[in-house]
């Protein structure tokens, strides 16, 4: 994904020395890290700036809250519907509507035809009138999409903690296409970096980075390892070299 939005970077007058991070937020996880860019006589280099990290808070936790908050207005109303109309719900909105979703205007859902839909006491007051069913932008922002986005703008503040200084913020993945997450994103930190966008398709970034990657698997030169693995020993103590706190004796001899 770094590779795909270093393509871009002549576009963002991001050159030697600039900062920019990654935030590729998918469907089920989101995964950020930091870059910083140096110039040199073979052309344009990467090295990592920070650990890259992240957390389980992509797209598909919107859709579970959506399900959550069907079932609730349908139980208010004195029906319990089947998994299988809730689940047709929630997928008609994570495909038809979500991305449409902009934190002000109402969306409408459509209903599919099903007999359940007539126990409900009074349809019109959950917002459902002629096959639609209406989704107050409000009601969507604050219990639908706010739980979730408020935990990709944490892992955004923490890598900014771990980065000090940084130019730019691309958004990539399926849920980085999202407008109202990259809305969110410059609200809250449009203040302290200068760029913030997201690329041409962001939902191709890792695969056509990728392919980027190998063609020129050398433009990343630095990396931050995760986790080091090491292999525990007593060597021989030796007197006047290693500190005696850390003598003790073994079977063959002082270690």
């Amino acid at each position: 994904a770094a590779l795909y939005c270093e393509k871009a970077c002549k576009q963002y007058d991001l050159g030697h020395g600039d900062r920019f991070m990654i935030c590729d937020a998918g469907g089920g996880t989101v995964d950020l890290i930091v870059y910083e860019i140096a110039m040199t006589a073979q052309g344009r280099n990467l090295s990592e700036v920070t650990k890259g990290h992240g957390a389980s808070c992509g797209s598909m936790f919107i859709d579970l809250n959506f399900g959550s908050l069907l079932v609730e207005k349908f139980k208010k109303q004195g029906a319990v519907f089947p998994k299988s109309v809730i689940q047709t719900l929630v997928e008609t909105f994570a495909y038809q509507l979500k991305p449409q979703f902009d934190g002000e205007e109402d969306m409408y859902l459509a209903l599919p035809r099903n007999d359940c839909f007539d126990d409900l006491r009074d349809p019109s007051s959950i917002g459902i009138d002629g096959g639609y069913m209406c989704l107050n932008a409000a009601e969507m922002k604050k219990i639908v999409f706010e739980p979730v986005v408020e935990k990709v703008l944490a892992l955004i503040q923490e890598q900014l903690n771990g980065a000090k200084n940084c130019s730019a913020i691309f958004m990539v993945g399926g849920f980085g296409s999202s407008s109202y997450l990259l809305q969110r994103v410059m609200q809250r930190f449009g203040k302290v970096v200068k760029t913030i966008s997201a690329p041409y398709k962001p939902e191709m970034a890792v695969v056509c980075g990728a392919v980027y990657a190998g063609l020129n698997p050398k433009v990343v030169t630095a990396r931050i390892t995760r986790r080091c693995y090491g292999v525990g020993m007593h060597d021989k103590f030796e007197e006047g070299v290693d500190p005696i706190d850390f003598k003790f004796m073994r079977s063959d001899g002082p270690r």
